[in-house]
């Protein structure tokens, strides 16, 4: 009888990321792993090949994230996971083919989120899922067809943000789990090929907010399968104006290019401008509520755009800046992020980059708006904010009637949302904003007869009004690509800044 052999491999006191692998071949033998003290991400991986062996994996002290992945092949055998004191996040699935087996799994003392699957198939075509100890939310969904050759198991934690999945197949030659974790990032690959005396692991770690395709491709399925909100609605307005034509023409085709990210609508009671939108698939919505001789009031089109559609954030822009995926990606992270907490109120602003005389070929498509911004673009002052992106929780009932396109309203704007204490984020290095600039220049809101509406307004509601405050400059938190990081940083902002 040939000896049991045994192997051991033992990590400790990871600081970042710990991924150990190990692989039994087909000869009987027990292959351990154990992993100590990681402070960070903890991704340990085990499979055996088809052969009666024994794969355990044990993980301790985890700080962050802790995923942890078993497979096992259709040979009768046995897989067994344990996961202890996970203090924040803890997901383990299993998954097994369909030759008689049993696969167990449990998670103990899981204080935010606990999702345990345990899958048994005594029978080639059960499978049996059961959750236990979730003290704030799990969402845990397992779909078994009654064929013995298909098992899937997905798993979904919605705050932090887990997405775990894990298909078998029941073909005693495969078997294949994949792992993605959002905020704090894991993603773990383990793939066994059809020899039974052959087993291969990869694990590949990296942060989610860094695979800037990964996230968008996630948002974008679950946006088109209505399991999660648009990311956006975008609001604008403007009058026929054919020297504009071009310029608008190209912010509905630019805007609707974020479908399905995004939302547009276009507030207008102009028949013509009504009929360009439907010509370019975009939504209309009438005016509700206007001031200084038609100018539209703006809080009303964020009160009526709410009323309509249901998206994570809601936006203002001029009707002549286009903007790229880098507007998706940035709202798709701090939906992820873990600095702001976007319950609250939450007003994102930036400063735009003008681009002169836009051709419709270079304002077509977002890599020849990001091109032009970059050989021909000049970064505009922080006096001058062209969109504001506010959660649904935004007071907007508490903003004072000021009109858009018209002097004072922008930075009164930032001012007021930082004297509330709101959130205010400016994403100018993180979001790309190319403002089509005419023959009428970048001062355009300053030659119109009534250019001082919006100041008239506050001065007789406020008495004086520091400005100066509402500047981007002024804005304590802005958003960064750090080491290809997404992140949202502070900064010191000067004397001035005060409110």
């Amino acid at each position: 009888m040939q000896e049991r052999r045994q192997k051991t491999d033992t990590v400790m006191e990871v600081p970042a990321i710990n991924a150990t692998i190990a692989a039994a071949s087909s000869d009987p033998n027990l292959t351990q792993q154990k992993t100590h003290l990681v402070p960070a991400i903890n991704a340990t991986i085990a499979a055996d090949s088809s052969a009666p062996n024994l794969t355990k994996q044990k993980t301790h002290s985890v700080q962050a994230i802790n995923a942890t992945i078993a497979a096992a092949s259709s040979a009768p055998n046995w897989t067994q996971q344990e996961t202890h004191l996970v203090p924040a996040i803890s997901t383990t699935i299993a998954a097994a083919s369909s030759a008689p087996k049993l696969t167990q799994q449990k998670t103990n003392s899981a204080p935010a989120i606990n999702a345990t699957i345990a899958a048994a198939s005594s029978a080639p075509n059960m499978t049996q899922q059961i959750t236990h100890a979730v003290p704030a939310i799990n969402a845990t969904i397992a779909a078994a067809s009654r064929a013995p050759n298909l098992s899937h198991q997905q798993t979904h934690s919605v705050p932090a943000i887990n997405a775990t999945v894990a298909a078998a197949f029941s073909a005693p030659n495969i078997t294949q789990l994949k792992t993605h974790s959002v905020p704090a990032i894991n993603a773990t690959i383990a793939a066994a090929s059809s020899a039974p005396n052959f087993t291969q692991q990869t694990t590949h770690s990296l942060v989610i907010e860094n695979d800037d395709n990964t996230i968008l491709g996630t948002f974008k399925s679950r946006i088109l399968s209505n399991l999660t909100l648009p990311l956006l609605t975008l609001l604008t307005s403007w009058n026929e104006n054919q020297e504009k034509h071009l310029v608008h023409n190209l912010t509905l085709i630019n805007w609707r290019s974020l479908h399905p990210y995004v939302i547009p609508v276009v507030f207008t009671n102009e028949s013509s401008v009504i009929n360009e939108c439907n010509k370019a698939g975009v939504t209309t919505l009438p005016l509700s509520k206007v001031a200084a001789d038609g100018i539209p009031v703006l809080k009303y089109m964020f009160r009526d755009a709410m009323d309509h559609f249901n998206t994570s954030f809601y936006a203002f822009s001029n009707g002549d800046i286009l903007f790229t995926d880098t507007l998706i990606r940035t709202l798709a992270h701090m939906i992820h992020s873990t600095t702001g907490n976007l319950s609250k109120p939450v007003l994102i602003v930036g400063r735009r980059t003008n681009v002169e005389n836009v051709t419709f070929e270079e304002g077509l498509h977002w890599k020849n708006i990001t091109r032009i911004s970059k050989s021909r673009g000049k970064l505009f002052g922080g006096w001058a904010e062209d969109y504001f992106i506010t959660t649904p929780s935004y007071s907007w009932n508490k903003v004072a009637e000021v009109v858009i396109g018209r002097r004072a309203y922008d930075n009164w704007l930032v001012y007021n949302a930082r004297k509330m204490n709101y959130t205010v984020i400016d994403a100018t290095d993180t979001l790309v904003a190319v403002h089509q600039t005419t023959e009428a220049g970048n001062f355009e809101g300053r030659s119109h007869s009534n250019r001082y509406y919006n100041h008239n307004l506050l001065a007789k509601m406020y008495k004086r009004i520091p400005y100066q405050a509402g500047v981007v400059g002024c804005i304590e938190m802005y958003t960064q690509y750090d080491l290809k990081q997404f992140q949202v940083k502070v900064r010191k902002v000067p004397a001035y800044c005060s409110v």
